[in-house]
């Protein structure tokens, strides 16, 4: 089995890790705006999943990630205001830290890019992010567990 990329890897964790910076007050950058290009980059996905018939299982915690790493910021943000200069802190996140990271770790390329191996991964019915292959680890332990107390 092929396993997902690091959860670093996604962009979307960062954008995650800089919405907690900014709940703390670490940061002044709202990063909605963000949150919300993922939610739509995680529609997407969610789609490709349907799409290649993947499992209740893969599809019920892709689901429940997206729920709490963007459904539930976006909620918490929501009446916040927002300003042109929040997406540029987000656009040079994106083009000066992440993709300089990509780069270096060699993984702007086509077999290691992350979101290539997600794709792939969804194609062949595997957990895409890392979320989903430690929560699916931890239920499929739970269900033999129980299988076993009861049988």
């Amino acid at each position: 089995m092929t396993t997902p990329p690091f959860f670093i890897d996604f962009f979307s964790y960062w954008i995650f890790g800089w919405f907690l910076c900014f709940q703390i007050g670490a940061t002044k950058y709202n990063p909605f705006s963000w949150l919300c290009i993922a939610l739509f980059v995680g529609i997407i996905a969610s789609f490709c999943m349907f799409f290649f018939q993947n499992d209740w299982l893969n599809i019920s915690l892709f689901c429940l990630e997206y729920f709490i790493f963007k459904v539930c910021p976006i909620f918490l943000l929501w009446g916040s205001v927002i300003r042109w200069n929040d997406f540029q802190a987000g656009l040079l996140l994106f083009v000066c830290i992440y993709i300089p990271y990509l780069a270096w770790n060699r993984k702007l390329i086509y077999p290691t890019n992350p979101y290539y191996k997600s794709l792939y991964l969804i194609s062949k019915n595997q957990p895409a992010t890392p979320f989903v292959q430690f929560m699916r680890f931890h239920v499929q332990c739970l269900l033999r567990r129980r299988n076993y107390i009861f049988a």
